[in-house]
């Protein structure tokens, strides 16, 4: 007998807990006698009893259990009928036992429930754990093992243990705690209760009930309530260490919090410490410091203890630090070329600096901006700021600045005296299919999409680069018959111009495998990433690369990029337009020779793969690599070579035309590639601007005078060079709705003002759509005031009305901007207002309000979708939807606001229609369809500025004939708002809403200094 008679727990109370959570399977143990298991729950999946020990006492009663005795020779189980794989759970699911384990260590793998796949265990390896040699887990036959340190069931008592697969892990709870969980995905299959063997359950069991979900935490410990079990403590185990933090030296009010996690038996005694000393009242599950000085620096931890045991955590430093330069940890520059050190400290009084040069204080240099207005070589050195506040001193990392001097030898030669092994300067003529190594060594190929011939990098050189279009056949490859040096260098140039969201490579010599074991990564490459990055790899050959990230990417500018290996130093360097952005410890893995791949890939990566992947979209020059690591004089002297004194500054990138908002503010800034210092002119209208002598042209408080043509002037020692007009527009909203949006020449302008028939007319050109399935014209529209008596329509989701419009060129065209007005009214999952898509491949532009009711804007790249959007919807109030992209970027405006933008490639619908109302434009019915209504339905074939877009906004809205201003103004950490006239002040969290109005607020009003950041505004009746 196992347990006490007249100590039986509360049976009534766990049917009632059970029951009420509807069980599709319930095992009782209960019958006594005969051979069948009994399914008391909802499956009707029935067992068979094979050598099972018959009416054992349970923990609800005598005869209530089975058991599975301790031989290990004896093959006692339970076989659920031979449908049992019909009951398999390839979704969430709960699988309860009571059980009565016996002794310590009896297995190492005794299994519950199992099927062909999947087993669950109640012990998993041998393994000295909290109550003996074994731990609880899962087996994935042929996949993995998961298990938990420790244990799950004492020996020689009754337990309560649930395993819940949820998500991507399942969780083991005992007695009403959860234990741990274990990363996997596994289904949960009945096939036998226990096996036969090493696997042999010795255990009595009461009670075993699977669920079809997920029981939450508050359901397993309410059954576990009703059972009466006292078990001992399970000790507490830390999860989740608390986090190093930093606090940057002076900033004011400054707060932290350190947080953990444990599992273990609750209560749980809690104790954070200092450098090991207890922190008085800090007896939370998280540590809170406010208004930090450098006494609060140290190492924090915190003691965790039950009745079961205690713990105690990794240490986390806090740590009061300097900033970082804002111009990159090292820089190299011209001779004679302006630059600075500089860095951003709170805005407080307080602070000494002191600048350095080589350990030695720099003499009159106590600002947070060094300047060196030309230098020259005797600046080069190792830069660095030390900064006091109150008692505190802290130091910058250091900076080194190498000032290159005057190239006197031509690029090209400058390389060939470091010997590179190989060297290709890609200046081949137009039709060539061979690249040639000037050292004659190894040449190459180009692939038929590969454009020969554009302009290089070199400034003063004809030699010409050449240019890759991002596709399998854009590319060039070497191959080589000999083994690779174990240490090395390669440099070249990189101008990436599109495929900005994605990751490309220029430059790869690489080799991977993933299906071994272990898994290896050998060579190097360079990539573009996805978040706008030069980057550099070298595998050494175990599973993970070895990375440093450079500097963020400009688009349409020449980049020298160089990385190294030092073989003696075991040193990996990254070096960017000849400066030291990073450097870490590794080892290295040169790719083996094989005859089936390339040794280099130009314009892609993968080489280990025969088409390769990661297609660049850019130009790429002057590729050298050597069997040896160039230093960092070296590469300094290779940069500064690309850019002769003698030649006259090449205007890179011309100053953009924008518009400008009425009395708002914008700029115009120029590129320019120069060997010697620039000056600067800027004109307009043909006629110099007094003072305007920048790089950068800032214009403010936008009036009629502003609007015209632009440009600027560049001279240095050899020349001069103009650079293209911009013209600056300066927009404000016309006297109508429909006369601003036909200002800005859209290609299609669908009103939806029809009051009958079935022509949804396009009112500047051909693209006519026609109206489907019972479109309610003539409904209210969006515009108040300004053009009301306009009309929209009205879509139903229920009866897939729609708009079509037949495909068209000039509605689908590289640079784009889709504009719409949308109320939603109801509706659930995806609703459209405005498609023009296509799908395999992924292309065009949609409007979404996705199931959460979010506005989205998705767009196709030709390999998948990208979206933008985090504004939730209020059904029953209109929205001014605008999506933009012009060739690079992509970006959402709602209510004249952009809320988002993206870096990415679109490609545009080449053969669907364009829906208003629905979506899915490339079948033919459809999906996606919208409830509610849309108005002022627009396509352009540029992208509108976010001067226009506003514009558009704002002349659907009210006049406003006297706007009141606010005025925003810290005093002694104090937020005070003031502002004159009527008008409700407005917060929101982020300036694309939603936004709130603030209670009872009046002008002054001090907002709360301790609050998150929030934005403000005032709006009038």
């Amino acid at each position: 007998m196992l347990i006490t008679p007249g100590a039986w727990a509360d049976l009534a109370g766990w049917e009632s807990a059970v029951s009420a959570d509807t069980p599709r399977n319930w095992y009782r143990f209960d019958e006594g006698s005969g051979t069948t298991l009994v399914d008391h729950g909802s499956g009707g999946l029935s067992g068979q009893y094979i050598g099972v020990g018959m009416a054992e006492d349970g923990l609800f009663g005598a005869g209530e259990a089975v058991a599975f005795p301790a031989d290990p020779t004896a093959d006692d189980r339970v076989e659920f009928a031979s449908n049992w794989a019909d009951f398999n759970i390839a979704g969430d699911w709960t699988a309860e036992f009571i059980l009565y384990k016996y002794g310590s260590g009896q297995g190492n793998a005794q299994a519950l429930l199992n099927g062909s796949g999947v087993s669950l265990r109640l012990e998993q390896w041998n393994s000295m754990g909290i109550y003996g040699d074994y731990r609880g887990g899962i087996t994935h036959y042929g996949v993995a093992d998961y298990y938990l340190e420790g244990t799950v069931a004492p020996p020689d008592e009754w337990s309560h243990m649930v395993f819940v697969r949820t998500g991507g892990q399942t969780q083991i709870y005992l007695n009403g705690v959860l234990f741990g969980s274990m990363p996997n995905v596994v289904p949960l299959e009945m096939q036998t209760i226990s096996r036969a063997g090493a696997d042999k359950l010795r255990a009595s069991l009461d009670e075993l009930v699977v669920y079809d979900r997920a029981l939450t935490a508050a359901q397993i410990a309410a059954h576990f309530a009703t059972t009466g079990i006292t078990p001992p403590a399970i000790p507490p185990t830390i999860q989740t260490q608390p986090q190093p933090q930093e606090i940057l030296i002076g900033t004011p009010d400054a707060s932290v919090t350190f947080a953990f996690s444990a599992l273990g038996t609750l209560p749980l005694d809690i104790q954070w410490m200092k450098d090991g000393v207890d922190i008085p009242g800090a007896t939370s599950d998280t540590l809170v410091l406010t208004d930090i000085t450098t006494e609060d620096e140290g190492a924090y931890s915190v003691f965790v203890a039950n009745s079961g045991g205690s713990a105690v955590s990794e240490e986390a430093m806090l740590t009061i630090v300097a900033p970082t330069f804002e111009q990159g940890p090292n820089q190299t520059v011209l001779t004679g070329f302006a630059t600075e050190f500089s860095v951003e400290l709170p805005d407080v009084e307080g602070y000494s600096l002191v600048w350095k040069k080589d350990g030695n204080t720099l003499p009159g240099e106590t600002g947070d901006t060094l300047l060196i207005p030309s230098a020259q070589t005797i600046n080069s050195g190792v830069y660095s700021l030390e900064i006091t506040f109150g008692d505190k001193t802290v130091t910058t990392n250091t900076s080194r600045l190498i000032v290159a001097a005057t190239p006197t030898t031509p690029y090209a030669q400058t390389v060939l005296n470091h010997d590179p092994l190989y060297y290709w300067r890609l200046g081949e003529p137009a039709g060539a299919t061979d690249l040639f190594d000037e050292q004659n060594l190894l040449s190459g190929i180009y692939y038929l999409d590969v454009q020969i011939g554009v302009p290089g990098a070199i400034l003063g050189d004809d030699n010409t680069a050449v240019g890759f279009t991002g596709t399998v056949a854009s590319k060039a490859e070497v191959w080589d018959a000999y083994d690779q040096p174990t240490q090395f260098s390669v440099e070249f140039w990189a101008m990436r111009t599109g495929g900005a969201g994605t990751t490309t490579s220029p430059l790869t010599n690489r080799d991977l495998n993933g299906e071994v074991d272990p898994p290896y990564r050998r060579g190097w490459t360079f990539y573009a990433t996805d978040t706008n990055l030069w980057q550099f790899r070298i595998g050494d050959d175990s599973p993970e690369w070895v990375i440093i990230d450079g500097m963020p990417i400009v688009d349409g500018k020449w980049t020298h990029l160089v990385g190294t290996y030092n073989e003696t130093a075991g040193e990996v360097a990254f070096y960017i337009d000849g400066a030291l952005v990073g450097s870490v410890p590794a080892g290295y893995a040169p790719i083996d020779y094989s005859y089936l791949n390339p040794l280099f890939r130009f314009g892609a990566g993968a080489t280990e793969a025969e088409e390769g992947s990661f297609f660049f979209v850019g130009n790429v020059d002057e590729v050298a690599f050597y069997d040896y690591p160039l230093t960092a004089q070296d590469v300094a002297a290779h940069y500064a070579a690309a850019f002769d004194p003698s030649v006259e500054p090449v205007i890179s990138k011309d100053p953009i035309s924008t518009d400008l908002l009425e009395g708002g503010a914008g700029e115009l800034t120029v590129e320019v590639i120069s060997g010697t210092p620039l000056t600067f002119q800027w004109q307009k209208d043909g006629a110099d601007m007094p003072g305007a002598t920048d790089k950068t042209l800032v214009l403010t408080n936008a009036g009629p005078e502003t609007a015209g043509s632009y440009r600027v002037v560049v001279t240095n020692n050899a020349g001069v060079a103009t650079s293209a007009s911009a013209s600056i527009q300066v927009l404000g909203p016309l006297e109508t709705y429909e006369a601003t949006v036909l200002r800005d020449a859209p290609v299609a302008y669908w009103r939806l003002d029809e009051t009958s028939g079935t022509t949804a007319t396009d009112s500047v050109g051909n693209n006519h759509g026609v109206y489907m399935n019972g479109v309610v014209l003539g409904q209210p529209g969006a515009l108040e005031d300004n053009d009301a008596s306009n009309s929209a329509a009205k879509f139903t989701q229920s009866l897939q009305t729609k708009v079509e419009v037949p495909w068209s060129a000039s509605i689908n065209t590289p640079q784009y901007t889709m504009e719409c007005w949308a109320m939603i009214t109801g509706g659930v999952e995806h609703r459209s207002p405005m498609t023009s898509r296509g799908d395999y491949p992924q292309e065009g532009h949609i409007f979404y309000a996705n199931p959460s009711n979010i506005w989205l804007y998705s767009s196709g790249t030709g390999a998948g979708w990208t979206s933008i959007g985090d504004v939730p919807i209020v059904n029953g109030e209109w929205y001014h939807l605008v999506g933009t992209y012009d060739g690079a970027v992509k970006r959402f405006f709602i209510n004249g606001l952009e809320i988002g933008s993206s870096a990415v490639a679109i490609a545009p619908n080449d053969e669907n229609v364009l829906r208003i109302g629905a979506g899915m434009s490339e079948d033919p019915v459809g999906d996606y369809f919208f409830e509610g209504l849309i108005d002022e339905a627009a396509v352009y074939n540029k992208a509108l500025s976010p001067a226009a877009v506003l514009t558009h906004y704002l002349a659907a809205r009210p006049p406003v004939t006297e706007l009141p201003i606010l005025h925003i103004q810290t005093d002694a950490g104090n937020v005070l708002l003031t502002w004159d006239g009527t008008a409700q002040l407005q917060s929101a969290d982020a300036p694309s809403g939603p936004w709130i109005d603030v209670p009872g607020a009046a002008s002054p009003y001090q907002a709360d200094s301790d609050a998150a950041q929030t934005f403000w505004r005032l709006t009038t009746p």
